[in-house]
């Protein structure tokens, strides 16, 4: 609120007369107009006040004849405001000042305007629910954002290992519950040490944003993507069976296969193990066996020589258990 200034909140045009003139109509002016007062101005500069308490006062002490100036039954001195005045400082001039009406001033003291207190401090209020309007406004992007950093994979922009262990164990749940069947798909980039060692890390980069893209758009909307590793890469297709989850990985093992990725004028290709895991084909007990199963039927791609894709076969599982931490 301390940015807000006095400008913004004028909301009276002020009745401007002269000290010369006749009170008597000062007072039916102000009458007509319903306005609370009349600025007496010297020169456009604002020198005293006259109100309709000021009238009343005045018609009580039966003073007001025809021949009564303004001068007589004018409040002087005023107190004034400068239009580039905090909001803030002018609130607490009006508190601390026994004065209902304030003529504002521009920096040439000239009058453009008027406020009472009262317009002052429903200022102050509107500017305060502004302000904590935008602040909770602020807190909400920023916790928006917050929850996106902490559940997206900051190179690639897709899903990350943190964000994966939660979404993997609901959805497993709620198909093992309503009895869906669900498949996964565990990815590895071949060799992707080489592509590090031979072109440098900042290319490795490259291939792993490429690859999530492609990946992304090869999906349906409702499947779930994330990297888990540092060229691992973990699908989650919900209401899925095992033919279609297979039918998936195989196209996207022979896309990336014929797929270039460029950094610079440098080319490169990459291959895809994939291990398939489905539930309830497979038999899953929890979301950590399903994991596991597909680790298992990666593992046996890289076995068979990479660049292909297996599901999973209980008969060859040697490896311990596994789980996204």
């Amino acid at each position: 609120m301390s940015d807000d200034n006095i400008s913004k909140h004028i909301i009276r045009s002020a009745y401007l007369v002269r000290a010369s003139g006749k009170m008597k109509k000062v007072a039916a002016e102000i009458a007509k107009r319903k306005i609370g007062c009349a600025v007496v101005v010297d020169k456009r500069k604002p020198v005293g006040i006259v109100s309709e308490s000021d009238i009343v006062r005045f018609i009580a002490k039966k003073r007001l004849t025809n021949s009564t100036l303004v001068k007589a039954a004018m409040s002087s001195p005023v107190c004034s405001i400068t239009q580039g005045t905090p909001l803030d400082s002018a609130a607490k001039l009006a508190r601390d000042k026994g004065f209902r009406h304030f003529p504002v001033v521009n920096n040439r003291g000239e009058l453009v305007g008027v406020m009472t207190k009262s317009d002052i401090m429903s200022a102050v209020e509107e500017s305060t629910r502004s302000y904590v309007r935008d602040l909770e406004a602020r807190m909400e992007r920023t916790s928006r954002r917050m929850a996106r950093l902490i559940m997206t994979d900051e190179l690639t922009g897709i899903y990350n290992r943190r964000y994966l262990k939660g979404r993997l164990k609901e959805e497993f749940d709620r198909a093992k519950r309503y009895s869906f069947s669900i498949s996964c798909l565990m990815i590895d980039i071949d060799h992707f040490k080489g592509i590090n060692d031979e072109y440098g890390h900042p290319a490795g980069d490259v291939v792993l944003k490429r690859l999530a893209k492609l990946l992304v758009r090869a999906l349906r909307r409702g499947d779930v993507c994330a990297r888990i590793g540092g060229e691992e890469f973990f699908v989650l297709m919900p209401h899925t069976m095992l033919s279609g989850a297979f039918i998936v990985a195989s196209r996207l093992r022979a896309a990336v296969e014929e797929a270039v990725f460029r950094y610079g004028h440098k080319q490169m290709h990459i291959t895809l193990s994939i291990g398939i895991c489905n539930m309830p084909a497979h038999g899953p007990e929890s979301a950590n066996d399903f994991l596991r199963m597909a680790d298992d039927a990666l593992y046996a791609a890289k076995r068979k020589g990479r660049n292909r894709v297996e599901t999973y076969e209980p008969s060859r599982s040697q490896s311990k258990p596994v789980e996204v931490s």
